[in-house]
């Protein structure tokens, strides 16, 4: 990061930057699954959906910024499900975020650990009502391979 030579900052807290590039990766999807051909199609009733996990620090952009793609998200179609993850975020700010992700209609996830994170996502997408004729892959038949890690 040229902003700061000695840190490794990931994505530098840039969530205005990275919520563009959702909106942008969205926008292309939506263009190319109008067609019947593409191999997963959708139509104006296909849900889409962003889930945000955050330590909720933005200082490299500011809340007008993230406010406005959220925002915009949410009028296009796509709620955005916010998850506080880490020590102590500020669960003011992540209520504010997922707010405006949401419409108003949503509370952020606090989740400090690995179990909690777990957790948060599985309440996210136990909350999407999906299409009757749609089914999750069910691996019984092939069940994934079991190795020594605890998940």
């Amino acid at each position: 990061s040229a902003q700061l030579p000695n840190a490794c900052v990931g994505s530098g807290t840039y969530t205005h930057l990275g919520l563009q590039l959702v909106q942008s990766n969205i926008a292309a999807y939506k263009a190319a699954c109008v067609n019947p051909m593409f191999p997963y199609p959708c139509d104006a009733n296909t849900k889409f959906i962003n889930i945000l996990v955050t330590d909720g620090n933005y200082q490299m952009g500011t809340g007008p910024q993230i406010q406005a793609a959220m925002q915009q998200m949410y009028t296009d179609g796509v709620t955005t499900y916010v998850i506080g993850f880490g020590d102590a975020p500020d669960i003011n700010l992540l209520n504010q975020m997922a707010g405006w992700g949401s419409g108003n209609t949503e509370m952020a996830f606090d989740a400090n650990n690995q179990m909690m994170l777990e957790a948060a996502l599985s309440s996210i997408i136990e909350m999407i009502a999906f299409d009757p004729c749609c089914g999750f892959n069910d691996c019984s038949a092939n069940p994934e391979p079991q190795t020594l890690e605890p998940d």
